[in-house]
């Protein structure tokens, strides 16, 4: 038993118990740490929940989750990124039905947002960035039309949201981009960045298939015109014993 100069026995004992408590404790946190370790398998998880007092709420759980295990809420989302093993990654959005459907849309843009706000600048980095550097003036020209645009339709969609289905998937196509705008920007602070993107940018990537279309009635760049072009090419493909098989190959070089 440890003895402590100048010490009672009383004294003693309580400090050879404290000793063994400690060492105890410290065996167990050893123990725990190793089963409770978790296994880093590229497969971020977040969740969004929402109140009418409080607003959306977005909290993030890491990696290595049991995905049904994650509580659902107004939407969760989970992500991971192969960019290096297959050129892809992957978002699977979910969202909850016991919410308003706007609620649902803004709720699934702020998962996009926040989770991929890496991609979602890269992309616009190399596609629009790159072709306004070039055509700033048909560029600029564009997102004029854009905003203006964008205010007339967002306008018309309030309006007849409530009374037409067309106009009220308008309206949430509107509502989850700027969820994905307000998550991407959440994700960027919390990474301490400071990169940007305005908020014609969201839009240009959201419909970069069509804004070849639009560049050839508001312009005359017949280099523009050069500079976008796509191919889709289809082919029946008999198969003994079987249906045909449709083969789709395409090219495209978007905007």
């Amino acid at each position: 038993m440890l003895k402590v100069v100048g010490a009672s026995w009383l004294q003693t004992r309580i400090s050879t118990y404290i000793l063994v408590a400690v060492a105890l404790l410290g065996i167990g946190t050893i123990i725990l740490g190793e089963f409770g370790l978790v296994e880093k398998d590229g497969t971020y998880s977040a969740t969004v929940s929402w109140n009418h007092k409080g607003g959306y709420r977005i909290d993030f759980w890491g990696q290595g989750n049991d995905l049904t295990n994650v509580r659902l809420n107004a939407a969760r989302a989970y992500y991971k990124t192969g960019i290096f093993e297959s050129g892809w990654s992957i978002i699977e959005i979910e969202t909850s039905s016991k919410y308003p459907d706007t609620v649902q849309a803004y709720a699934a843009g702020l998962l996009e947002g926040s989770l991929t706000w890496q991609i979602i600048h890269h992309h616009w980095y190399n596609t629009v960035n790159v072709v306004c550097e070039k055509w700033a003036y048909e560029c600029q020209k564009l997102m004029r039309f854009l905003h203006e645009n964008t205010i007339i339709v967002r306008e018309r969609a309030e309006h007849l949201a409530s009374t037409d289905p067309f106009w009220h998937m308008v309206r949430l196509f509107y509502v989850q981009l700027d969820g994905l705008e307000a998550g991407w920007k959440f994700a960027v602070r919390r990474s301490r960045q400071t990169v940007e993107m305005n908020k014609e940018h969201f839009l240009w990537l959201a419909m970069a298939a069509d804004l070849p279309d639009l560049e050839r009635t508001l312009n005359s760049s017949e280099s523009y015109r050069d500079y976008i072009k796509g191919m889709i090419f289809l082919k029946s493909l008999s198969r003994e014993g079987l249906d045909p098989l449709v083969a789709i190959g395409h090219t495209t070089a978007a905007p």
